[in-house]
């Protein structure tokens, strides 16, 4: 993470990664299509977060 730490944003990728990990599995990154993630994006929907929040942490004001 330190030598990607001029990237904006890059707290978010790390947590993309790790919430997609265990549905990835081995794959490698050329075999990991929209597809491959559907399962992780319906666990997500079930848990009430979208596609599009499953990269950006809470934010409290």
């Amino acid at each position: 993470m330190e030598e990607n730490a001029y990237k904006r944003g890059i707290e978010r990728e790390v947590i993309a990664i790790k919430q997609a990990d265990p549905f990835i599995g081995l794959l490698t990154v050329d075999k990991i299509y929209n597809e491959t993630l559907a399962d992780m994006k319906k666990a997500l929907a079930t848990k009430g977060q979208g596609s599009r929040r499953a990269s950006r942490p809470a934010v409290s004001t």
